[in-house]
C-alpha cells in the first residue's frame, strides 16, 4: 500500500535513518515503513501504541528533551492560534485519542507547532485555558490587572511552613496549576500555595498565596485536607470556576477530574489526592495504617485509633515474675490477621480473665476494624464509640497521661505450651498457637500505662499523633 502522501514518505524516511528534522523518533519512521513493505499498513493500532507510550514517556521530560511533539492539530483539538498548548494539558485526552494516519497527523502537527513557534516572537509566555468559565459566585474574580508578588517576608522561605488551597467544583473538578522554575519540582502540577509570611496564619497564607498565583480570591470556608507538617493543604468545597490569571510563578493550569489530573505530579499532590478520595471509614483507617493520616481521626461518630494488638519476641510479665516467648511466624502471618477482625477493645483488664457479659457492658468501648503488621507487632484500626473513652484516650497525649494496650489470649491443652526455667531460676513460657483472643485491653494510667508488649519501655501501644482532637470535634 503506497505512502499516502509524498510528504508523508519523506518524513518517515527522514526518520528512519535518524535525520528527522521535524522530532519524529527513529523507532517510528523504520517500523512504519517496515509495516508499509510488509504490506501491513491496514492496521496500524500497533503504531498508536508506539506513539501515545512515547509521548507518555516525554510528558515526564524537560522541554529540551522531548523527542516526539506533543501537539496535535487545530482539527484534533481547538486551540486559538495565540494559544500555545504545552505538553501536560493534553495527558487526558491523548488516552482518548483515535489516530486514523499516524504518519499524516504527526507531519501535520508538528508543521503546525513549527508555524505557532514563527509567531511567537515575544518573551512572555501564553497560558493555556481549557474549559474555564468565568462566574462570580464563591470566588470572586479580581479585575484584570498585571498580578504582582508580595514582597517576601525576611523570616520566611523554604524553612517555614507553606500552604495551599485545594478548590473543589460541585462537579468534583480541582484546579491544578504547572510550577515554573522558581521552586521544587519545576514543571509538575500542584494546588496554588506557598511560604508563610511572620505574624501570618496558615489560613491567610493559603488565601494570600492564591489570590497572587491564581488571581482568585476567596473568603468562603476552608478544611483541612491534609497536613503533613511541612505543607498544610486546605480544601474548598462547592467553588464555582473563576478566570485563572497566574502571576510569572506558574506556566498553565488546568481544572481537571481529580481521577484524572495532568502529570507529573508534585510528590506532594500524590499524597493529598489520596486523602482527597477517601469517601468512608474503611478508607480513613487504611490512611492511618500506612501513616499517611494522624491518630486518632474523628468520623461521625466514632474515633478512628491506631493500637498495638500485641508484641511478639521476649518479654516480662511483671506481676506473676514470668518470661514470656511468642514466636512472631505464629502472629505475623494473614491467618491471624483474620482472627483480629472485629476483636473487642476494652478500657483495661476486667477482674476475671475473659470478658463476661457484665464487664462487657461495663468496658467494651469499640472493635478492631482493619488489622495489619507493623514491624514485629500487630497493629489495628480500632473504631471507638464511647466518648468518655476517647476524652480519656486523647489526654494520653499529655506527658505522664500514657495510655498502652495489652491483649487477654487463652490457651488450652492443644496449644503446645512449653515452659522451661531460666539460668535465674525464674520460668520461661514459650507459647504456642492460642485458641481465644478475647479482648485487646487499652491500659490506662490507673492500671500503670504499661503492657507486656512495652517491654518495659515507654507505654507505646497507642498511636497519638493528632494534637487536634478533642471533646468538640
Amino acid at each position: 500500500m503506497p505512502f499516502q502522501s509524498e510528504q508523508q514518505r519523506k518524513a518517515m524516511y527522514a526518520a528512519a535513518s535518524g535525520h528527522s528534522n521535524i522530532g519524529i523518533p527513529k523507532s517510528v519512521g523504520e517500523k512504519f515503513i517496515k509495516h508499509k513493505d510488509d504490506g501491513e499498513a491496514e492496521n496500524l493500532e500497533w503504531l498508536d501504541e508506539i506513539l501515545l507510550k512515547e509521548m507518555e514517556a516525554n510528558m515526564l521530560k524537560p522541554d529540551s528533551e522531548v523527542s516526539a511533539p506533543m501537539l496535535l492539530t487545530p482539527k484534533e483539538y481547538e486551540v486559538d492560534s495565540n494559544i500555545v498548548v504545552r505538553k501536560g494539558e493534553l495527558s487526558q485526552e491523548l488516552q482518548k485519542l483515535q489516530i486514523k494516519d499516524i504518519g499524516e497527523k504527526l507531519y501535520e502537527a508538528v508543521k503546525h507547532i513549527q508555524e505557532m513557534k514563527k509567531d511567537d516572537d515575544c518573551d512572555e509566555e501564553v497560558v493555556p485555558r481549557f474549559g474555564v468559565e468565568e462566574k462570580k459566585d464563591s470566588v470572586e474574580v479580581v479585575p484584570e490587572k498585571p498580578l504582582v508578588t508580595a514582597p517576601i517576608d525576611k523570616d520566611a522561605g523554604p524553612a517555614g511552613r507553606c500552604a495551599g488551597i485545594m478548590f473543589v467544583t460541585p462537579d468534583e473538578e480541582i484546579l491544578l496549576i504547572r510550577r515554573g522554575n522558581g521552586g521544587d519540582y519545576p514543571g509538575t502540577w500542584a494546588v496554588p500555595g506557598g511560604h508563610q509570611n511572620a505574624d501570618e496564619s496558615l489560613e491567610d497564607c493559603a488565601r494570600r498565596e492564591c489570590l497572587e498565583e491564581t488571581g482568585l480570591k476567596y473568603e468562603g470556608k476552608l478544611e483541612v485536607l491534609f497536613d503533613n507538617g511541612e505543607f498544610c493543604t486546605y480544601m474548598a468545597r462547592d467553588v464555582n470556576k473563576g478566570n485563572v490569571q497566574l502571576n510569572h510563578e506558574s506556566t498553565g493550569y488546568d481544572w481537571c477530574n481529580i481521577d484524572h489530573p495532568p502529570f507529573p505530579l508534585h510528590p506532594g499532590m500524590v499524597t493529598a489526592f489520596k486523602v482527597a478520595k477517601a469517601k468512608t471509614e474503611t478508607d480513613i483507617a487504611d490512611l492511618i495504617s500506612q501513616g499517611i493520616l494522624a491518630s486518632p481521626q474523628m468520623y461521625a461518630n466514632i474515633a478512628l485509633l491506631a493500637i498495638r494488638i500485641t508484641g511478639t519476641g521476649l518479654a516480662f510479665r511483671s506481676s506473676i515474675g514470668e518470661h514470656v516467648w511468642r514466636d512472631p511466624s505464629l502472629y505475623l502471618n494473614d491467618e491471624f490477621l483474620r482472627r483480629c477482625n472485629g476483636l473487642m477493645v476494652v478500657m483495661d483488664h476486667p477482674e476475671t480473665q475473659v470478658l463476661t457479659p457484665k464487664e462487657f457492658k461495663n468496658r467494651a468501648v469499640g472493635s478492631v476494624m482493619l488489622p495489619y503488621i507493623k514491624g514485629d507487632e500487630v497493629w489495628g484500626i480500632a473504631k471507638i464509640y464511647d466518648q468518655d473513652a476517647i476524652d480519656e484516650i486523647v489526654r494520653g497525649i499529655i506527658p505522664g497521661e500514657e495510655v498502652s494496650t495489652s491483649p487477654a489470649v487463652v490457651f488450652d491443652e492443644t496449644a503446645g505450651n512449653i515452659t522451661l526455667t531460666t539460668e535465674n531460676g525464674e520460668p520461661l513460657l514459650i507459647e504456642g498457637v492460642p485458641f481465644l483472643l478475647d479482648h485487646i485491653a487499652i491500659v490506662t494510667k490507673a492500671r500503670g500505662s504499661k503492657g507486656v508488649w512495652d517491654k518495659g519501655g515507654d507505654a507505646a501501644g497507642v498511636l497519638l499523633t493528632n494534637n487536634e482532637v478533642s471533646e468538640n470535634d
